[in-house]
Parts: C-alpha cells; structure tokens; sequence
C-alpha cells in the first residue's frame, strides 16, 4: 500500500492479510490488526499470536501490519512515542553512554545523537497515519463490520495499541496490548471512552509490570513510571489502568472468567459497568516477555481470550 506519510510523503508499507474461508463479500467481518514486537515481522510475528487461527475459527479478517527496518540494523519497529513531551520531559534516561548508544533512524538521521536522547521506537515514520490510512483502504475493499475494528500488539506493537488506543482518529472498537505499556506523557485517556484489556506476565524483565523486576521508578508523569533495565520510562500499569477506569467512571476490580483460569498462575480483572459501556481488563500470569501460553499445547489461547473481549465489545460510536 502507498501511504502518504505526514513528514515524508508517499510511502510504501507492507502487511499480510489473513481471509477466514467463510469470508462473503455479503456479509460484513470484524477487522484484527495485529502489530509484531520490536526487532520482528509480520511473518514471524503471526507464529506467536496464532490470530489467523482464531481469525478462520471465528471468521475474522487478520491483518498483520510490518514496522519499517529504518537503521542500519534491519530492526523493524513502531514509531510509539516522542523523544521529549513538553509536560514530562524525556521518555528515557537521555545519557544513553551507560546503557549503550542508541541506532539512529534513516527517517531521522539529521537530528540523531547517538549518545544522548530517546531515539528508539521514535523513527519519524508516521505509523499512526500508515494503520488509519490502511483501515480506510480495507474497509473499501472488503466487507468489514465497522463496529468491529480492534487493534493489538505485543511488546513494542503492544505499546503501539496503547498509542492508537489514546490517540487514532478512527472509530475503534475494543483494543488488546500483550506486554507493552505506554510512555511517559503519552497515555492520554481517550474520549469518548474505549474498551481495553491488557495481558503482562509478572515475571516481565524487558517492560516490567512489577518494581522488583526493575530499577526502580522513573519520573513522575500522569502516574507513577517504572524504568526498564535500559531506563525507558513507562508508564506504572496498575496505576495507568486505573487512571482510564476511574475517567470513565467505572465500578471496582472484579473477577473475569477465561477458560486458561489458574494455568502457570493465569487470572484476568475487570472494571466494568464504565460511561459508554466500556470495559476495562487487566490479566497477568507467571510468564516473562512473551505471548502467554505460545509454548503449550494451545498456543493459540491467548488471542482465543483476546477475541471474546472484542466480540463483546464493539465501537459504541
């Protein structure tokens, strides 16, 4: 697809489609866009996530968007933040010479310093633009339920959700973020409300859920941050979920049923009963950085649980 980048103009991006068998241009599907981690693919990415399985077992459309190898390395990333907010400051420790310099983008190679700033994740493709644009492009051709687009990610594509989540123009339905948390300053609660539910494993070293698997706390922003091993500053989940549950006027944590209950320590919460019907749900188990249950026998659970949520909460607008 040829997108028209804010900063660089026409662009060409990439994504694999997945069309369930049952799919009928008469009938109207709900749309998944997927987002790969930071260093991986959409290729690869879709190994872990197994949501063209669920896609065909529930007959959804899946797309699986690639980031952009913007550096000399190849990484494939998401542009999730920005290097400094006016309000909170920069998103990391700018000294990067005691955790390793940073790549420098291609995009962003006139204003890159290795050695100091918060270039990482903040190439100046726009990505926010590439997926709104994408959505539009899918919905003319194919027959996709516009009450049923969600977005979801895991890790760096997982901190993408929670960017589109606050920030996309376009009318979402419910969105879903494994191990990814926004940054600093960029976890604005969006209005009118949208649904979430977030999976983070408690035993998460790359982008802790819990202080005893960081250095510590980072700047104050919104919330309370926790630093990464790398000083990334991201925003304290318990606390980020709570602050959107609570601006959407929603009732206390409660208990939400899943069929993996108790697995490797696996339980979901919800704050429900919000303004607009939304639903807040966080779930967590005993698992590090990554897709929860991809190494069972049913790695394909956790987009099972990630897809009830979306079928029970669609855009309300």
């Amino acid at each position: 697809i040829e997108i028209s980048d804010p900063y660089l103009g026409p662009v060409e991006r990439e994504y694999l489609i997945y069309l369930p068998s049952t799919y009928s241009t008469e009938t109207p599907h709900p749309l998944v866009l997927d987002f790969h981690g930071w260093s991986g693919s959409a290729e690869g990415h879709i190994w872990d996530s197994k949501w063209d399985v669920v896609g065909e077992e529930f007959g959804v459309i899946v797309v699986v968007p690639d980031g952009i190898p913007d550096a000399e390395s190849g990484t494939r990333t998401w542009n999730v933040t920005t290097e400094y907010d006016d309000e909170f400051g920069w998103r990391c420790d700018p000294d990067r010479e005691q955790y390793g310099e940073s790549e420098c983008h291609y995009s962003c190679s006139e204003w890159c310093n290795p050695s100091y700033g918060c270039v990482a994740g903040t190439t100046c493709y726009n990505d926010l633009a590439f997926i709104e644009q994408l959505i539009d492009q899918l919905i003319e051709t194919y027959n996709i339920d516009e009450n049923h687009i969600h977005i979801t990610g895991y890790s760096n594509g997982g901190t993408f959700t929670y960017r589109m989540f606050s920030y996309s123009e376009k009318n979402l339905a419910a969105s879903g973020s494994v191990s990814g948390a926004p940054f600093i300053g960029k976890g604005d609660v969006p209005m009118p409300p949208r649904s979430m539910i977030d999976f983070h494993g408690r035993d998460d070293w790359t982008v802790p859920l819990l202080y005893d698997h960081s250095p510590g706390e980072g700047p104050m922003g919104e919330v309370r941050t926790i630093m990464s091993w790398v000083a990334l500053y991201y925003y304290y989940k318990p606390e980020y979920l709570d602050l959107v549950a609570d601006a959407y006027h929603c009732g206390g944590w409660e208990e939400w049923i899943t069929d993996m209950d108790g697995v490797d320590g696996w339980g979901c919460m919800v704050r429900k009963e919000c303004d607009d019907s939304a639903k807040i749900v966080k779930c967590t188990g005993d698992h590090g950085h990554v897709y929860p249950f991809n190494k069972g026998d049913h790695p394909e659970e956790a987009s099972r649980i990630l897809w009830k949520f979306f079928a029970e909460n669609p855009s309300r607008n």
